[in-house]
């Protein structure tokens, strides 16, 4: 019990340290819903055609995001379309920009 007892503030506070280092989230079920496929659709899609690694480190040495300035990949539309035909890049874009996280403010 005593071990519980020092055990759960260190828990609560790595935690929110690893959570913390990736910044927000997106609302995938948010996101799911508004373009209507499931969430469990939308985050398959998104690991079928996430960034290669050197495109995330090409983007990261340039100071981008690796999708910044682009819209998203005719392979990631694809995979959408697969489980609702009606979707497009131009209304995907729109939901993803309506639930994009806002940037910490720089000092």
């Amino acid at each position: 019990m005593k071990h519980l007892i020092y055990a759960l503030p260190l828990i609560a506070l790595t935690t929110g340290a690893a959570f913390a280092q990736n910044g927000p989230r997106l609302p995938m079920d948010e996101i799911a819903s508004e373009i209507g496929v499931s969430e469990a659709q939308l985050k398959q899609c998104f690991k079928d055609n996430a960034p290669s690694r050197e495109e995330m480190k090409a983007a990261k040495e340039a100071g981008k995001r690796p999708d910044e300035g682009r819209g998203p990949s005719p392979e990631l539309i694809s995979c959408l379309q697969e489980h609702n035909p009606q979707i497009t890049a131009e209304s995907f874009q729109a939901v993803m920009k309506d639930h994009r996280p806002e940037r910490p403010a720089q000092n």
